[in-house]
């Protein structure tokens, strides 16, 4: 009887170790797939920042220098000095949309003061979604923001 006992509680004592290294290596096994996951997650993540990242920065970009265009053709239309090479570089920044007909050069000095708020608070946005800036950061910086762009 005691023979039988220490055979079969040998014979246990295998199976239940196999058991426990199979459930061991199953739980390895879904760790690493895990991790896997986590990886490809945090690689798409940061495939996708990278692209928001590119496509904010053209933009601010083409603003910015729609914006600086504007200001140089309105100066020079002011002291009557319009030459071509502005005129292609306004062409060039606006990428062909027409001007009004009949718009005075007052009015377009109004659209370009109110132009630069906007623009300001887009990179404002833009900053946040990239997490350059905190969202619940005061207006202040984002003067001092100005000041150094």
């Amino acid at each position: 009887m005691i023979a039988i006992l220490g055979i079969g509680g040998t014979l246990a004592a295998a199976v239940i170790t196999q058991r426990g290294a199979d459930r061991a290596r199953a739980r390895e096994l879904e760790h690493t797939r895990q991790l896997q996951r986590e990886e490809r997650e945090y690689a798409a993540r940061q495939a996708q920042m990278e692209q928001r990242r590119t496509c904010y920065a053209a933009l601010s970009a083409g603003t910015r220098d729609l914006a600086n265009v504007m200001a140089k053709v309105l100066h020079a239309l002011e002291k009557d000095e319009l030459t071509e090479e502005l005129r292609s570089d306004l062409d060039r920044a606006r990428r062909g949309n027409a001007s009004g007909h009949g718009e005075s050069l007052e009015a377009a000095r109004e659209g370009l003061d109110k132009l630069w708020d906007p623009l300001w608070a887009m990179r404002r946005v833009m900053r946040v979604g990239l997490g350059i800036t905190a969202p619940d950061q005061d207006q202040r910086q984002g003067e001092a923001d100005r000041c150094q762009a």
